[in-house]
């Protein structure tokens, strides 16, 4: 528990300082398309990721797993040495901690108010049922139709089944990533954002009916439908913010994105295990996620000044 807490705490520091950098990178219309780069680059290594691990775990022990992870983190390291920023640049973007003025500042941004509240919104509808129902509504499906048997004749387990799951979204992901890249500058940034908050809960709709028949070609292809979708959130709100807030204040305000995004995170994921331990059914959680997404979606639509952010 203490080394996870360690994990997650770097993940805080390194986040908001990687999207407070990138505008000194890429300015203008490309800035959107540095982002999809980033999302599809985080998202390709969850998807090589886990196939690397089952070569490693082939031979060798679990916990030595951890040490060639470890490995990993010092190559993005010695990478983030190799950068060069324009100059002056590090000097302008440099600034003292003020929490205290962070809070004034968004305060006064109608704007970014109404960005962080519907990124609580959104991570407290979504991310419980997404990270602790997917596990269980596998394990339930894998139960209903039997194990999954590929093209080959390989018949996968729970175990395996969720792990193709997991693989099936970092591929919808990877693909919603690059047409977001693509395509999302000919729309308002505010449009894109608002559209990302309904589907990412209305394409949860389709999973309580798939996973009580036990239909899970038909599952993955709902879940590659909803990874692709997301892209719409996590592409287009870092582009929003830096697009609008200055370099003094980037890190400050990401930082409070990502206290909105973990805070909610985790209240969303205890409520879930609540729930299903009230004995929903996973099915009908995401059925919850689904409506909740929608109205936030809805809700999005009634704050006319996050329509500032273009």
């Amino acid at each position: 528990g203490l080394a996870a807490a360690l994990v997650t705490t770097g993940s805080v520091f390194f986040n908001p300082a990687r999207d407070a950098l990138l505008p000194a990178l890429a300015e203008g219309a490309v800035l959107t398309r540095a982002n999809a780069g980033i999302a599809v680059s985080q998202h390709a290594a969850q998807l090589m990721g886990p196939l690397m691990a089952a070569a490693v775990l082939a031979s060798r022990p679990l916990a030595e797993s951890f040490l060639w992870d470890a490995g990993t983190f010092l190559l993005s390291f010695l990478l983030l040495l190799l950068i060069r920023l324009p100059p002056g640049t590090a000097r302008s973007a440099a600034t003292r901690v003020d929490v205290a003025g962070a809070l004034a500042y968004v305060r006064a941004r109608p704007e970014l108010k109404a960005l962080l509240l519907l990124t609580a919104l959104n991570n407290l509808f979504i991310m419980g049922p997404a990270m602790v129902g997917s596990a269980f509504m596998i394990r339930e499906v894998a139960a209903t139709g039997g194990a999954f048997v590929l093209p080959w004749g390989t018949a996968l387990g729970s175990e395996a089944m969720f792990a193709l799951y997991l693989a099936v979204f970092s591929a919808g992901m990877i693909v919603g990533s690059l047409a977001v890249g693509r395509w999302g500058g000919r729309f308002p940034g505010w449009a894109l954002l608002t559209a990302g908050i309904a589907l990412d809960g209305l394409t949860f709709l389709p999973f309580e009916p798939l996973a009580a028949r036990g239909d899970y070609p038909a599952l993955l292809a709902a879940l590659f439908f909803h990874a692709a979708c997301v892209p719409l959130i996590g592409v287009v709100r870092p582009a929003l913010v830096q697009a609008h807030v200055p370099a003094a204040r980037l890190g400050q305000v990401f930082g409070l994105v990502n206290l909105a995004v973990f805070g909610c995170t985790a209240l969303s994921a205890a409520g879930a295990g609540w729930v299903l331990g009230l004995g929903v059914t996973p099915g009908r959680l995401f059925t919850i996620a689904a409506v909740g997404g929608g109205l936030s979606g809805a809700f999005a639509l009634m704050l006319p000044a996050l329509r500032r952010l273009r």
